[in-house]
């Protein structure tokens, strides 16, 4: 069989010896950003593809001229397919990288209609990402390009987003610890099973009434966003230094290096990492990318809660 899957746009050819679940497809495509099944392409040129077939023993190869990842082991291991797919998300985002040096990076961005721009914000895991940018959309009628996972680029002059993953999602200590997010939205029964810190709530725009933003829209400005509620007041400066270069070069660098998408079954079984797909090229967008990034200057914000925050970003200061 062969599975016709596009990630942004960048079509990957599935291609198995053996019957894949496309029902599992059809619920994973809700989940990974950009994802969209497609039918029978109408291409003239030869399609990027991972292709499986069962063997006794696991192994994978990429071949550059057949822009090809083949994939051998178990049945057990990858006929329901989930495994297939994030290697074809991967081939997908490192020829991108490569090819048009788009990359996807862990950020949100916000785009703002009456400048035709978009704002992205930088942060770690709980930083306040998410709510800073439903607060942007709700309160400064922004529309969401992603919350989570962004795609973004450089045509050598402009910084451009090119869409992102279109949902929310919240966690449960947020929802308790946020004023705002927790006049929104009703915390649900905990999960025992999960550490509260990554247990979350999933938030689609139409249940709050809100758009997205598809395509391309040039960045305005960048942030990098922490919450914090022991910080006394709004701290804003440009930020500067080693730890901004590295935490840049880290991000738009994870796909290069197969970091966010290790080699793995089904069922989340570690086998290794994924072979490197055009690195060198990836690499030299990549590295080109961060130098406009710090050429048009991030600001960072330390605010002592969410609204402290919007209002800024929305003032439009630095």
């Amino acid at each position: 069989m062969i599975e016709h899957v596009a990630f942004n746009g960048q079509l990957v050819n599935l291609a198995s010896d053996v019957e894949l679940d496309r029902t599992r497809f059809e619920t994973l495509s809700k989940t990974i950003t950009g994802m969209e099944l497609v039918g029978t392409p109408k291409v003239e040129t030869k399609v990027p593809r991972v292709e499986y077939s069962p063997a006794k023993t696991i192994s994978i190869e990429y071949d550059d001229n057949e822009k090809a990842i083949f994939v051998e082991g178990p049945l057990e291991h990858f006929s329901r397919g989930d495994a297939l797919l994030y290697i074809s998300e991967y081939l997908a985002t490192c020829l991108q990288s490569a090819q048009k040096g788009t990359f996807i990076t862990h950020a949100a961005a916000v785009y703002d209609g009456a400048s035709d721009k978009s704002t992205v914000l930088f942060g770690e895991k709980g930083a306040g990402k998410t709510t800073v940018a439903l607060r942007l959309c709700m309160e400064g009628g922004m529309q969401l390009i992603g919350n989570d996972q962004i795609y973004i680029g450089t045509d050598g002059t402009n910084l451009n987003t090119e869409g992102g993953n279109q949902w929310f999602n919240i966690r449960e200590t947020a929802i308790k610890s946020d004023a705002f997010l927790s006049g929104i939205f009703t915390a649900k029964s905990r999960d025992e099973s999960k550490p509260a810190w990554n247990d979350k709530v999933r938030i689609d725009l139409d249940d709050l009434a809100l758009t997205g933003k598809e395509g391309v829209a040039e960045v305005e400005t960048l942030y990098h966003l922490r919450l914090d509620p022991t910080q006394k007041e709004l701290y804003v400066a440009p930020w500067e230094g080693v730890q901004r270069n590295l935490i840049l070069h880290e991000k738009i660098g994870r796909h290069i290096l197969s970091q966010a998408t290790p080699f793995q079954d089904d069922n989340g079984m570690y086998l290794g990492s994924l072979p490197l797909v055009e690195v060198t090229r990836s690499m030299d967008n990549r590295d080109r990318l961060v130098r406009r990034m710090i050429d048009v200057g991030v600001g960072e914000i330390f605010a002592p809660n969410s609204e402290a925050a919007v209002e800024y970003i929305l003032s439009k200061g630095l």
